[in-house]
Protein backbone atom coordinates (compact mmCIF):
# COMPACT_ATOMS: atom_id res chain seq x y z
CA UNK A 1 0.00 0.00 0.00
CA UNK A 2 2.89 2.33 0.79
CA UNK A 3 4.24 1.84 -2.74
CA UNK A 4 0.86 2.83 -4.25
CA UNK A 5 0.92 6.13 -2.34
CA UNK A 6 4.54 6.68 -3.42
CA UNK A 7 3.51 6.08 -7.04
CA UNK A 8 0.64 8.56 -6.80
CA UNK A 9 2.93 11.22 -5.31
CA UNK A 10 5.42 10.65 -8.13
CA UNK A 11 2.68 10.93 -10.75
CA UNK A 12 1.40 14.21 -9.37
CA UNK A 13 4.89 15.71 -9.27
CA UNK A 14 5.40 14.79 -12.94
CA UNK A 15 2.31 16.87 -13.83
CA UNK A 16 0.30 14.04 -15.30
CA UNK A 17 -2.13 14.92 -18.10
CA UNK A 18 -4.82 12.50 -16.88
CA UNK A 19 -5.23 10.42 -13.73
CA UNK A 20 -7.84 7.74 -13.08
CA UNK A 21 -8.79 6.06 -9.82
CA UNK A 22 -10.88 2.91 -9.95
CA UNK A 23 -12.16 -0.28 -8.41
CA UNK A 24 -12.81 -3.71 -9.94
CA UNK A 25 -14.92 -6.21 -8.01
CA UNK A 26 -15.62 -9.84 -8.73
CA UNK A 27 -16.74 -12.84 -6.72
CA UNK A 28 -13.14 -13.89 -6.01
CA UNK A 29 -11.33 -10.53 -5.75
CA UNK A 30 -11.42 -6.77 -5.31
CA UNK A 31 -8.88 -4.52 -7.03
CA UNK A 32 -8.12 -0.87 -6.31
CA UNK A 33 -6.15 0.89 -9.03
CA UNK A 34 -4.69 4.19 -10.20
CA UNK A 35 -3.39 5.00 -13.68
CA UNK A 36 -1.97 8.01 -15.44
CA UNK A 37 -0.66 9.26 -18.74
CA UNK A 38 2.15 11.79 -18.72
CA UNK A 39 2.49 13.18 -22.25
CA UNK A 40 0.18 13.77 -25.17
CA UNK A 41 0.28 11.88 -28.47
CA UNK A 42 1.98 8.51 -28.05
CA UNK A 43 2.12 8.18 -24.29
CA UNK A 44 4.09 6.91 -21.37
CA UNK A 45 1.64 5.30 -18.96
CA UNK A 46 2.12 4.47 -15.27
CA UNK A 47 -0.19 2.54 -13.00
CA UNK A 48 -0.59 0.73 -9.74
CA UNK A 49 -3.00 -1.80 -8.33
CA UNK A 50 -3.75 -3.38 -4.98
CA UNK A 51 -5.49 -6.75 -5.48
CA UNK A 52 -7.31 -8.40 -2.58
CA UNK A 53 -8.14 -12.07 -3.27
CA UNK A 54 -11.03 -13.55 -1.27
CA UNK A 55 -10.38 -17.31 -1.49
CA UNK A 56 -6.63 -17.74 -1.16
CA UNK A 57 -3.85 -17.83 1.42
CA UNK A 58 -2.48 -14.70 -0.25
CA UNK A 59 -3.30 -11.56 1.73
CA UNK A 60 -2.82 -9.15 -1.18
CA UNK A 61 -0.72 -8.29 -4.21
CA UNK A 62 0.63 -4.86 -5.07
CA UNK A 63 1.48 -4.13 -8.71
CA UNK A 64 3.34 -1.22 -10.30
CA UNK A 65 3.32 -0.96 -14.09
CA UNK A 66 4.95 1.22 -16.76
CA UNK A 67 4.09 1.09 -20.44
CA UNK A 68 4.04 3.06 -23.66
CA UNK A 69 0.91 3.56 -25.76
CA UNK A 70 1.16 3.18 -29.54
CA UNK A 71 -1.76 4.13 -31.77
CA UNK A 72 -1.90 1.47 -34.51
CA UNK A 73 -5.26 2.29 -36.04
CA UNK A 74 -7.86 1.12 -35.21
CA UNK A 75 -6.16 -0.34 -32.10
CA UNK A 76 -4.15 1.04 -29.21
CA UNK A 77 -1.29 -1.25 -28.16
CA UNK A 78 0.45 -0.79 -24.82
CA UNK A 79 3.55 -2.95 -24.24
CA UNK A 80 4.44 -2.75 -20.56
CA UNK A 81 6.45 -4.13 -17.65
CA UNK A 82 4.82 -4.92 -14.31
CA UNK A 83 6.43 -5.57 -10.94
CA UNK A 84 4.37 -7.51 -8.41
CA UNK A 85 4.72 -8.00 -4.67
CA UNK A 86 2.71 -10.97 -3.37
CA UNK A 87 2.05 -11.07 0.40
CA UNK A 88 1.44 -14.67 1.47
CA UNK A 89 -0.22 -15.45 4.80
CA UNK A 90 2.44 -16.73 7.21
CA UNK A 91 5.19 -17.03 4.55
CA UNK A 92 7.84 -14.87 2.96
CA UNK A 93 6.59 -12.56 0.23
CA UNK A 94 6.98 -13.38 -3.45
CA UNK A 95 8.04 -11.09 -6.27
CA UNK A 96 7.51 -11.12 -10.03
CA UNK A 97 8.68 -9.02 -12.97
CA UNK A 98 6.20 -9.65 -15.77
CA UNK A 99 6.39 -8.28 -19.31
CA UNK A 100 3.09 -8.03 -21.15
CA UNK A 101 0.80 -5.93 -23.28
CA UNK A 102 -2.67 -4.44 -23.48
CA UNK A 103 -4.78 -3.98 -26.59
CA UNK A 104 -7.72 -1.57 -26.73
CA UNK A 105 -10.12 -1.47 -29.68
CA UNK A 106 -12.50 1.51 -29.73
CA UNK A 107 -15.64 0.02 -31.30
CA UNK A 108 -17.69 3.22 -30.94
CA UNK A 109 -16.81 6.63 -29.59
CA UNK A 110 -17.78 5.65 -26.05
CA UNK A 111 -17.43 1.82 -26.18
CA UNK A 112 -14.22 -0.21 -26.39
CA UNK A 113 -13.00 -3.79 -26.11
CA UNK A 114 -9.83 -4.54 -24.17
CA UNK A 115 -7.43 -7.40 -23.50
CA UNK A 116 -4.47 -7.42 -21.13
CA UNK A 117 -1.92 -10.17 -20.46
CA UNK A 118 1.25 -10.26 -18.31
CA UNK A 119 3.40 -13.33 -17.70
CA UNK A 120 6.45 -13.88 -15.52
CA UNK A 121 8.25 -17.21 -16.01
CA UNK A 122 10.19 -18.89 -13.22
CA UNK A 123 13.36 -16.92 -14.04
CA UNK A 124 11.57 -13.58 -13.37
CA UNK A 125 9.97 -14.58 -10.06
CA UNK A 126 11.08 -15.15 -6.49
CA UNK A 127 9.32 -17.74 -4.27
CA UNK A 128 6.98 -18.69 -7.14
CA UNK A 129 7.43 -20.66 -10.37
CA UNK A 130 5.36 -18.28 -12.45
CA UNK A 131 2.87 -15.42 -12.43
CA UNK A 132 0.07 -14.81 -14.96
CA UNK A 133 -2.47 -11.98 -15.10
CA UNK A 134 -5.14 -11.82 -17.83
CA UNK A 135 -8.13 -9.48 -18.37
CA UNK A 136 -10.68 -9.39 -21.19
CA UNK A 137 -13.72 -7.16 -21.37
CA UNK A 138 -15.72 -4.23 -22.63
CA UNK A 139 -15.71 -0.67 -21.33
CA UNK A 140 -17.90 2.38 -21.78
CA UNK A 141 -17.76 6.06 -20.89
CA UNK A 142 -20.96 6.98 -19.08
CA UNK A 143 -19.80 10.59 -18.71
CA UNK A 144 -16.51 12.27 -19.64
CA UNK A 145 -15.17 11.60 -16.14
CA UNK A 146 -16.82 8.22 -15.39
CA UNK A 147 -16.07 4.88 -17.06
CA UNK A 148 -17.47 1.40 -16.44
CA UNK A 149 -15.93 -1.95 -17.38
CA UNK A 150 -17.23 -5.50 -17.39
CA UNK A 151 -15.06 -8.49 -18.11
CA UNK A 152 -13.23 -11.61 -17.04
CA UNK A 153 -10.01 -11.71 -15.03
CA UNK A 154 -7.65 -14.51 -14.04
CA UNK A 155 -4.54 -14.16 -11.87
CA UNK A 156 -2.60 -17.38 -11.29
CA UNK A 157 0.55 -18.17 -9.30
CA UNK A 158 2.52 -21.34 -9.99
CA UNK A 159 3.71 -22.85 -6.71
CA UNK A 160 7.28 -23.66 -5.77
CA UNK A 161 8.54 -26.82 -4.03
CA UNK A 162 5.79 -27.75 -1.54
CA UNK A 163 3.66 -24.65 -2.20
CA UNK A 164 0.55 -25.31 -4.28
CA UNK A 165 -0.55 -23.41 -7.36
CA UNK A 166 -2.83 -20.52 -6.40
CA UNK A 167 -5.66 -18.70 -8.12
CA UNK A 168 -5.93 -15.12 -6.87
CA UNK A 169 -8.68 -14.05 -9.24
CA UNK A 170 -10.76 -16.17 -11.56
CA UNK A 171 -14.09 -14.90 -12.76
CA UNK A 172 -16.25 -12.10 -14.01
CA UNK A 173 -15.88 -8.57 -12.68
CA UNK A 174 -17.44 -5.13 -12.91
CA UNK A 175 -15.40 -1.99 -12.49
CA UNK A 176 -15.67 1.78 -12.37
CA UNK A 177 -13.06 4.50 -13.02
CA UNK A 178 -13.14 8.19 -12.21
CA UNK A 179 -10.93 10.37 -14.43
CA UNK A 180 -9.65 13.80 -13.44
Amino acid sequence: MKSLFTLMALLLTLQAQAVSLGVDAGRSFTGLNAHTTITEGDRLMLGGEWLLPRESDVRYTANLQAGYLFAIRPFYVIPSMRTSYVAFSGQDAGYALSPGASIVWPVLRTVWLFADYHYAPDTLTLRMHGYQDMRLGVGTALMPSLQMQVGYRAVKLDGQNIQPDRSLADGWFIGARYLF
